[in-house]
This record gives structure tokens, C-alpha cells and sequence, in this order.
């Protein structure tokens, strides 16, 4: 019901998911700078302008493969927490959208559906694509 949105919404839970997104990050970036720091280097010197964690483990005196995997399914449980919801909430307004009589309403919630669907794969399909190539 959109009406209720705003008793379901409130400051306090919108702070709570807010924290929540930072823990998360700061874990995230806290748990690879934790990695990156634990490396043994060959040389003080790093090859590249930037000091990311995929330079910073090229950089290392060890086999890169098993990190680049951790930062993989690190990757992939973090997107794939999101992408299942959303997907799930795109399913409930098709169905809710298939269950309209008015097809002017109908065509005005697959209009806005599409367009953020549309954003949402535009988010998504790259990031995706990056964790599996790199």
C-alpha cells in the first residue's frame, strides 16, 4: 500500500539501513586492507600510479590467484545480496501491475517499472561483469 509508506519508512529505520551500508563497506574495505597489509613484498616499489588492492597483490611475493578469488566471492555476496530482492520486488509489481483493470494505470507502471530496471541493470550487468573478468 503506498500510502503507508512513510509509517513504514521512518527516520529511524532509514538511519538503521543507512548504518547498515556503512558497516558493511568500511567491513568490506577494512577486510582487504587488512589482506594487502599481511602481504609479503619483494621491493618497496609499486609499478602502478594508483595503490588498489588488485595492484597492491600483483605487487606481493605470492601467487595472486587465491586473493582474487576472495575478492570474487566478497564481491559476489555483496551484489548477489541486493540483486535477489530487487528482482523479487520487480516479480511482486508485475504481478500486482498484471492485476490492474485500468490499462492507462497499467501503462503508466510498466513505463516507470522499465526505466528503473533499466538503471537497475545499468548497475548491476557492469559491476557483475567486472568482478567475473577480473
Amino acid at each position: 500500500n503506498p500510502l503507508r509508506y512513510h509509517s513504514i519508512l521512518t527516520n529511524s529505520r532509514t538511519f538503521a539501513l543507512l548504518a547498515l551500508s556503512w558497516l558493511v563497506a568500511l567491513t568490506a574495505a577494512g577486510v582487504l586492507a587488512g589482506i594487502t597489509d599481511r602481504l609479503p613484498y619483494c621491493q618497496p616499489i609499486i609499478k602502478y600510479s594508483f595503490c588498489d588492492y588488485a595492484a597492491l597483490v600483483r605487487a606481493a611475493c605470492v601467487d595472486p590467484e587465491p586473493y582474487f578469488m576472495f575478492t570474487t566471492i566478497l564481491a559476489m555476496w555483496l551484489l548477489g545480496g541486493h540483486f535477489p530482492l530487487i528482482l523479487a520486488t520487480y516479480v511482486k509489481i508485475i504481478y500486482t501491475v498484471a492485476r490492474l483493470t485500468n490499462t492507462a494505470g497499467r501503462k503508466q507502471m510498466l513505463s516507470t517499472c522499465l526505466s528503473h530496471a533499466i538503471v537497475v541493470f545499468c548497475f548491476y550487468f557492469p559491476k557483475l561483469i567486472l568482478v567475473l573478468l577480473t
